[in-house]
């Protein structure tokens, strides 16, 4: 029975996960190999009500009598288990080799399926990468652009740290030095007319002291 929550509420039961249709099956046991066989062979040769009153008969003879009544398919386990039970050991290992022989099939196709469906995940999980990488809004092609773009700024710097990197005192020291203008030219030759003026008064001034 179910444990009820503190709220009051039983939870829901959980159903079987379901299997996948192209994941194999598991094969048949030995004795659900001799169970198959036997119930084809004793649902043709008998009635069903033959069947539930010979097993009816068994399960009544037993020290623990059920408490429900017989179906068919318990009737049929009661008569297969209890002939499985008396088989000779040479008997039943016809049917154990042919268990072992269905398991290696299975092991094989089994491994195959589980190629299939990893496969089946990386592509899926691909393709939810490159999606990703368009939900900017651009098409695979843009967004590739933009990633190469990207990796190409991670080996390369940018324009502006070329131009930090460069030495800003390269050109000063190439450069030839610079010519003087004709406004230089003037006031040099200013200048020494001044001299020459100067040089005029003061033999001037010596002449009138002498005299």
């Amino acid at each position: 029975k179910p444990k009820s929550k503190p709220n009051g509420k039983t939870p829901a039961k959980r159903g079987r996960k379901k299997r996948p249709r192209d994941m194999p099956q598991r094969p048949l046991s030995a004795y659900n190999l001799f169970f198959k066989a036997k119930r084809e062979k004793i649902t043709t040769s008998q009635t069903s009500k033959e069947i539930i009153a010979s097993a009816e008969a068994i399960v009544n003879a037993s020290d623990d009598p059920p408490s429900k009544p017989v179906n068919l398919f318990k009737a049929l386990a009661v008569l297969i288990s209890r002939e499985w039970r008396g088989l000779k050991q040479e008997d039943k290992t016809l049917y154990e080799e042919e268990a072992k022989e269905e398991m290696a099939k299975y092991q094989e196709k089994l491994g195959e399926y589980q190629i299939r469906c990893a496969r089946k995940k990386m592509k899926n999980r691909k393709d939810r990468d490159d999606e990703e990488l368009g939900d900017d809004g651009s098409d695979g092609e843009g967004a590739g652009r933009k990633k190469r773009k990207k990796k190409g700024l991670k080996g390369k710097g940018s324009k502006q740290d070329e131009d930090q990197d460069e030495d800003p005192f390269a050109d000063e020291d190439d450069a030839e030095p610079a010519k003087p203008g004709a406004a230089m030219q003037n006031m040099g030759q200013q200048g020494e007319g001044f001299l020459e003026m100067q040089q005029q008064m003061q033999q001037q001034m010596q002449q009138q002291m002498q005299q």
